[in-house]
């Protein structure tokens, strides 16, 4: 019925059992299961008074690559096929 499934992951309570339910679903599907993490660094640029602007955009990165490895963990884990969707605008 579903040939790919599209998870938005953020590490959240929530999130996390939304991946657990497609994990599950993917499984008696036989489908592809496509996870996705998105930040926005064009909001750093709001203000050009913040500091330390180059700081936070590298943090928030690494806690999104952070976020899409976890997920990737349980999805692998649970014997599933999987791909990711990356990209960075910028």
């Amino acid at each position: 019925m579903y040939n790919r499934i599209l998870v938005a992951v953020d590490g959240g309570t929530a999130s996390n059992l939304a991946l657990k339910e497609a994990i599950k679903l993917t499984g008696e599907q036989h489908s592809l299961l496509r996870l996705v993490h998105i930040i926005d660094p064009h909001i750093l640029y709001l203000d050009v008074e913040t500091p330390y602007v180059v700081d936070y955009q590298k943090s928030l990165e690494a806690a999104g690559e952070k976020v899409i490895a976890d997920s990737s963990a349980m999805a692998r884990e649970a014997g599933i096929k999987f791909g990711l969707f990356a990209e960075k605008s910028g």
